[in-house]
């Protein structure tokens, strides 16, 4: 999960928190990847805070801005890279698995209803592939809901598809989904989240965590 945020000026670094690179494993630091900032840091901090502070954390960063629904599906270059970056950490630590997904994806399914549509089938799909393939069916995954609507004429399907992503958040029928909300949280002036939001949605992201399977 990737936007166009840049990085806060002023992050907690903790050395048993690191972040796989194309190097192997590094002391995590935002960005995690690329050039924007994440949710990612602040889930695993906050994360550490519930569990205590010798609770080792490793992050695999897999976002792509602006990427569909349909590009995560398994096969495709975006899923396949993903997977492999997963697998190839978990290899260096003998024993361990995969603990959970967080997934923050969705704009680019707001352009037609048909796309749209098919955006919990196909969300539904990739958290069943990417737990099957990574080793661990049970692994929870947590997606953030779409923010505050931008009432851009090029997303005309944005509340719609809000709407529908509110499905997934069943514990009866799905009981290792869960959905955050991030309607409150600050867009900048394209609409986008900034730091400040990635940092609230990090530990949003965490709370759920731990209260549901922590």
């Amino acid at each position: 999960m990737e936007g166009f945020a840049a990085p806060p000026q002023s992050q907690q670094i903790r050395s048993n928190i690191k972040v796989w690179t194309s190097t192997g494993w590094k002391v995590a630091s935002e960005p995690l990847q690329g050039t924007y900032a994440s949710p990612g840091l602040g889930f695993a901090l906050a994360l550490q805070d519930l569990y205590g502070a010798s609770y080792d954390i490793g992050l695999v960063p897999c976002a792509v801005s602006g990427s569909s629904i349909e590009q995560w599906q398994k096969g495709q270059p975006i899923y396949n890279d993903c997977l492999n970056k997963t697998l190839a950490a978990l290899a260096t630590q003998p024993g361990t698995y995969i603990s959970g997904v967080l997934f923050a994806q969705g704009e680019a399914n707001t352009y037609t209803q048909a796309s749209a549509d098919g955006w919990t089938t196909l969300a539904l799909a990739f958290a069943r592939d990417i737990r099957t393939d990574a080793g661990n069916l049970a692994v929870p995954f947590l997606y953030a809901q779409l923010g505050a609507d931008p009432l851009l004429p090029t997303h005309p399907y944005w509340t719609y598809l809000q709407g529908l992503q509110a499905t997934l958040q069943n514990p009866a029928v799905y009981p290792y989904i869960r959905m955050i909300k991030t309607l409150d949280l600050p867009t900048s002036a394209q609409h986008f989240l900034n730091a400040e939001a990635y940092a609230i949605l990090g530990r949003r992201f965490a709370s759920m965590y731990w209260s549901n399977f922590g």
